[in-house]
């Protein structure tokens, strides 16, 4: 137990906390080279950038500063919307191509995404110095898959194809998605809910007539009528132990691995919601039509505009 407690501790020691904003400003803190001379910087430097020349692992403008903030801040808002992550440390790989994914899907220039990635290389370099600072195991991402991800952008913004990452039949994993991560996968498979959603529920969620009620991003109520089966799962879960919550980096682990397993690509959590967009929209289109498919769809996936499931989800 005691042992327990000095593994606890350890842990809550090694976090960021405090807001976004905060956390940002605290990476900033690291690459801080404001007043001093880049040449200088870049001369004693020992990180490669992506062209795999010396860069200077500090930023020395104000309007680099501005820009850095800006994009830590989205990037930061992004996992904790999104995947239910509040410490910037632990943002992997899998959030950062989401990230990237999310300003190719609503047509940003190219030389605006480059930007992002390279503000993004210099948050990694935050994050490595961090590491120092709070000796912490390691960074969740790498500047290998910053070149894949850069690569990966360039080849998309070329082609403007849209990029569908709906999973084919993803009923199929639900063999494997058992015990913790069941509730978490059905609510996504069937539902369309973000991951930061599906994976932590509390008892003041559950309604009547068999309703869970989910605050997605903004603050934007919206009811999902559940099976009765699904329903009782979760309360079972919430009068044993209160709430149910899972790891998102172990549901993403197990998901992935299962997705691999059965021989299909990887395209994230966000591939469920792509599959359950899609299906709805198959679904109420010959009853409805096309406008109101689309608004219906909008609202279930927790959006305001059809438009963001017409270009990002259906293409």
């Amino acid at each position: 137990m005691y042992f327990l407690r000095i593994c606890l501790a350890f842990i809550l020691i090694n976090q960021m906390r405090g807001s976004i904003k905060y956390q940002s400003y605290q990476l900033w803190k690291m690459i801080d080279g404001i007043n001093t001379s880049k040449k200088i910087a870049r001369e004693k430097s020992n990180f490669l950038g992506m062209n795999a020349h010396k860069k200077s692992e500090s930023l020395h403008a104000f309007l680099s500063k501005k820009s850095f903030l800006n994009v830590a801040k989205q990037l930061g808002m992004f996992a904790k919307n999104n995947f239910g992550i509040s410490d910037m440390q632990m943002i992997n790989n899998d959030i950062v191509n989401e990230w990237i994914d999310s300003k190719i899907d609503k047509g940003l220039a190219r030389d605006s995404l480059s930007n992002y990635i390279s503000h993004i290389q210099n948050l990694l370099i935050a994050l490595e110095k961090m590491l120092k600072k709070i000796a912490r195991h390691g960074v969740f991402f790498t500047q290998e898959d910053l070149i894949d991800i850069r690569f990966r952008m360039s080849i998309k913004t070329n082609s403007r194809i849209h990029t569908n990452r709906a999973y084919v039949n993803p009923q199929q994993f639900s063999s494997d998605m058992l015990y913790e991560y069941y509730i978490a996968f059905q609510l996504q498979l069937n539902y369309g809910i973000r991951a930061a959603e599906a994976i932590k529920i509390l008892p003041k969620q559950l309604k009547k007539n068999y309703t869970l009620r989910i605050q997605g991003k903004g603050g934007y109520l919206r009811d999902l009528q559940l099976t009765k089966k699904l329903y009782n799962e979760i309360e079972f879960v919430l009068k044993k132990d209160k709430k149910y919550e899972i790891s998102y980096a172990k549901y993403l682990r197990k998901l992935k691995k299962t997705v691999l397993k059965h021989g299909k690509k990887w395209t994230g959590t966000h591939g469920l919601r792509y599959s359950y967009a899609q299906r709805k929209y198959r679904e109420y289109l010959p009853i409805y039509g096309r406008n109101k498919a689309l608004n219906m769809v909008s609202f279930e996936l927790g959006h305001h505009r059809k438009e963001i499931v017409e270009h990002t989800y259906l293409g």
